[in-house]
């Protein structure tokens, strides 16, 4: 998921001003408001019938990278940490074949996609909140 809003500029400029400081409040920030995208994505995940774990609480924020450029990455979701608890959140979301009798299997097929449009406005939000509130900690 890729995310834009207007504004970021100054507010990267003045935390790029605070050297190694800023750097620590974008990715802490960033990660933070990953956290509440995870919610969304928990909720929205396929739900068993029968009541037992879905691994829908297993998805996690993965690990944040930062690049040279200055931009940050972090993903929502699966990863290698937490594949075998989750891996069939990822067949429902792209479908798969029924291994007793062969139907193809598709009632979920996106809901990973959904959930991420779902929460793109949370993260978003978050995102500005948790900079602001962390750059007027270190400004005030």
């Amino acid at each position: 998921m890729s995310l834009e809003f207007d504004g970021w500029e100054d507010i990267q400029n003045t935390i790029e001003n605070l050297g190694d400081i800023g750097k620590k409040i974008n990715t802490t920030a960033f990660k933070n408001s990953l956290k509440e995208g995870l919610k969304i994505v928990q909720e929205k995940a396929p739900k068993a019938k029968d009541g037992s774990t879905n691994g829908a609480e297993k998805l996690r924020v993965g690990k944040i990278k930062r690049y040279k450029s200055g931009s940050i990455w972090g993903g929502i979701g699966i990863d290698k940490t937490n594949w075998e608890a989750t891996k069939h959140l990822y067949f429902h979301h792209y479908g798969y074949e029924h291994y007793k009798n062969g139907k193809r299997i598709t009632p979920y097929t996106g809901w990973m996609d959904e959930a991420t449009k779902a929460s793109e406005a949370v993260v978003l939000g978050s995102l500005e909140k948790n900079v602001l509130e962390e750059l007027d900690k270190i400004l005030k």
